[in-house]
């Protein structure tokens, strides 16, 4: 059992899939599990649904993969998706796009 439990969404599951390595599902899951048990600072920032959310560099076996968490619904925050080191780069030049939009349209 781990000290913090996450819930892994399916989504997130299929993402490490396909961007970090091609595992069953029961693997994934505990791979993940382990992983954010001794988390470091967030290496960034995003926003999703009005909310800061912290992003996370992870390692599996060489291939880095970036976890966001949320708020989840119960008790157990949640990990909605896995990003490879591409997706991330979009995602998060979207979050500063978004982020210095918003910051001139509040300044006009």
């Amino acid at each position: 059992m781990f000290k913090q439990m996450y819930f892994i969404a399916p989504n997130a599951i299929k993402q490490f899939q396909e961007e970090v390595a091609n595992i069953n599902s029961g693997q994934v899951i505990k791979i993940i599990q382990e992983t954010l048990q001794n988390l470091n600072k967030p290496c960034q920032w995003g926003q999703r649904e009005g909310r800061l959310m912290p992003f996370y560099q992870c390692d599996y076996r060489g291939v880095i993969f970036y976890v966001p968490i949320i708020k989840g619904y119960g008790k157990w925050p949640t990990v909605p998706t896995i990003y490879g080191p591409e997706k991330f780069r979009k995602e998060i030049n979207f979050h500063e796009k978004t982020h210095n939009s918003q910051i001139r349209s509040e300044n006009n």
